[in-house]
């Protein structure tokens, strides 16, 4: 009989945890999923989704070869990458994850980077977008535009140093390799429906994860406080498992709440890390230095927001003051359409192309 081993005892004690609290608070759970729903359809597809295709387009086209060739001897001299991944940084910082992660992976199975340097992209790349920060942190949840832009500029920071720090505590052994992939005999067309087709079916997944943390977590946590245990505690379980609802709750504790967010966003919750490691199905990552550095970097957030705090101070602007980088309503649902419709060009290319 084959020995259970304690990540699987774990995830089996979880998830019983998790059915009971679904079968005891079925209306809550169907609250929360329908709010994960609203949550993908409003902010996660139309903020990542245009992004995701065309950093794939991006790389498919030689513009990472070309970046590379060009732009990319600092960045590659920063992190000791190769010049073809120094595309990868710069796309998560910008967009967040995990249009990063979906770079880096689409290089490696084009067989241009190692999985020894897949790994340190994920690493490197995997912060929250300036979107998300800015505007749904800073300014929803926080009302201030300022703390928001602080929060962003701390994950770059973190990044890059954490970054820095493994070039030198573990170097990479690099080798210029030549793509597998031939792009003057490429069909554009297909390239094209490839990109947007592949970049689809991971947002489902990706989807899937938020709806599925944002039900069980949201639950859970429910139940635990219909069973006496403090509110309080609720806001650390979420920002373990889920970071977006755990920062939502975290100004009931003030400054501490401050802290907490700059924690919370730079771990960035389990449901995230999936959702990366998801992008990376198939490929051979060890994923012991990732959560390490994740939580790692949770730390340093912390630290680097507490000092900001005490000595430039938390103001607070107006909470109707205006969300610079959010999507208006009317733009989530039209790209949200054209997610679902683009489901159908993987099955369109095999048929006609």
């Amino acid at each position: 009989m084959k020995k259970t081993s304690a990540g699987e005892a774990f995830l089996l004690c979880f998830s019983a945890i998790l059915i009971y609290a679904i079968l005891k608070k079925p209306d809550i759970a169907i609250g929360y999923m329908r709010s994960g729903l609203t949550l993908c359809a409003q902010r996660v597809i139309p903020s990542l989704f245009p992004f995701s295709v065309l950093s794939a387009l991006f790389i498919d086209m030689g513009g990472a070869d070309l970046l590379g060739r060009f732009a990319g001897g600092i960045v590659s001299r920063l992190f000791g990458i190769s010049r073809v991944s120094a595309f990868v940084p710069l796309a998560g910082m910008l967009c967040g994850f995990p249009v990063g992660a979906m770079a880096a992976s689409k290089l490696y199975r084009r067989g241009e980077i190692s999985v020894r340097e897949l790994q340190r992209l994920l690493i490197i790349s995997g912060i929250p977008g300036s979107a998300f920060l800015i505007s749904a942190v800073g300014i929803s949840i926080w009302s201030s535009q300022r703390f928001g832009a602080a929060l962003y500029f701390i994950q770059i920071i973190t990044s890059v140093f954490i970054g820095v720090a493994l070039k030198y505590l573990s170097p990479l052994t690099l080798s210029e390799k030549e793509s597998t992939v031939t792009r003057s005999q490429e069909n554009r067309v297909a390239v094209f429906c490839d990109s947007i087709g592949d970049c689809a079916l991971s947002m489902l997944k990706i989807c899937g994860f938020v709806v599925f943390f944002s039900s069980s977590v949201g639950t859970l946590c429910s139940v635990l406080e219909s069973i006496g245990v403090s509110p309080i505690f609720k806001i650390p379980v979420m920002g373990f498992f889920e970071m977006t609802g755990a920062v939502s709750l975290a100004p009931q504790l003030g400054i501490a709440g401050a802290v907490l967010t700059a924690l919370f966003v730079g771990w960035s919750g389990l449901s995230v890390h999936f959702q990366v490691l998801s992008v990376c199905r198939g490929i051979p990552v060890s994923t012991r230095p990732y959560f390490l550095a994740k939580a790692i970097q949770g730390l340093l957030s912390a630290v680097l927001a507490y000092l900001y705090i005490r000595f430039v101070g938390l103001e607070f602007s107006s909470p109707s003051a205006p969300a610079f980088f959010a999507l208006p309503t009317e733009v989530g649902a039209f790209i949200s359409g054209l997610f679902c419709i683009s489901l159908l060009l993987p099955f369109l290319r095999k048929k006609f192309l």
